[in-house]
């Protein structure tokens, strides 16, 4: 349930006015979100919205890989 902007913990509600400073003099209008397994579906919409109320077209969402786990092949039945 909570929202950083960097590294830093922020209000959500400050969320577009820091997107929109932050991207006020770039070309490049791209914005990355990071979201952990835990993170709710709505807050993470939400935060898209805000995201692109702030100018930003380009909105990509990082992942982390899951560690493969290998699960044991079923035993082999004789027919």
């Amino acid at each position: 349930g909570k929202v950083y902007f960097g590294t830093d913990q922020i209000n959500p509600d400050d969320l577009t006015s820091k997107v929109k400073d932050r991207i006020s003099n770039k070309t490049d209008k791209r914005v990355f979100i990071k979201a952990d397994a835990r993170a709710r579906y709505g807050k993470v919409v939400e935060v898209v919205d805000d995201i692109r109320s702030a100018g930003v077209d380009d909105v990509g969402l990082l992942t982390e890989q899951r560690k493969a786990t290998l699960s044991p092949a079923p035993p082999a039945t004789a027919k």
